[in-house]
């Protein structure tokens, strides 16, 4: 939608520079104003100026790992590259180049993705990645590194719903925000992380799934859950 005309892109196999896939996940606009797109079956880039789809990754081309090419989020590393979340491990993509990098979970490296099994991403103000695994909690990629930290919102092993993140977001205050599935925790960046908190929600003790933080121009936090808008 361009603010005056609907249009809608459909998957049409076997056709130069249209869109191969259907079951989209995620979209992301880099720097350039290209648009790419996630889906269960690859990656795809949209060049606006010419309407033209390139897929770039192809799910059933991932010989060893099939589910590398499952896209679940997509944001920036900072600079020109993507970095992917996806239902196989965490994926950096190289525009430029076309090639990826995949880290996935070896048991052998307890410093190694703790999960392959990517709901969401989130990059601080440092560049460092905040990867939200399902359904183990939280692990922690630092600038230039290739190990992994671990974290978990709730030490109870039978806590698994609030273990289930969905959503991660960085305010303006450089807090972060963490949408489970039993409710929203936040953190100071920087901070113990024993610090971290639960907000109770207004008027009930349930749980109540988080779908999405927004942020407004006063610095108000909007939470989008299961039980209605906070």
């Amino acid at each position: 939608y361009d603010g005056y005309d609907t249009k809608q892109y459909k998957k049409t196999p076997n056709v130069s520079g249209a869109l191969q896939f259907d079951s989209i996940t995620s979209l992301f606009e880099d720097r350039r104003q290209r648009i790419w797109i996630g889906s269960r079956d690859g990656l795809a880039v949209f060049e606006p100026e010419t309407e033209i789809f390139k897929t770039v990754i192809k799910a059933e081309a991932e010989q060893a790992h099939r589910e590398a090419g499952n896209i679940r989020t997509i944001i920036s590393d900072g600079a020109d590259g993507l970095w992917l979340g996806t239902r196989g491990g965490l994926r950096h993509f190289n525009p430029e180049t076309g090639q990826s990098e995949i880290y996935r979970h070896d048991p052998r490296q307890p410093d190694s993705l703790s999960v392959n099994n990517i709901e969401t991403l989130a990059r601080d103000p440092q560049g460092g990645l905040w990867i939200a695994t399902w359904p183990s909690g939280l692990d922690y990629l630092p600038p230039g590194s290739r190990q992994f930290q671990h974290y978990r919102i709730s030490s109870d092993s039978q806590s698994t719903l609030e273990n289930n993140i969905k959503i991660l977001f960085f305010d303006s205050a450089r807090r972060l925000w963490l949408g489970t599935e039993a409710g929203v925790f936040v953190w100071q960046f920087g901070g113990d992380w024993a610090n971290r908190k639960k907000l109770p929600l207004p008027g009930t003790t349930e749980e109540a799934r988080v779908y999405q933080f927004a942020e407004d121009s006063n610095g108000t936090i909007w939470v989008a859950t299961a039980k209605g808008l906070l």
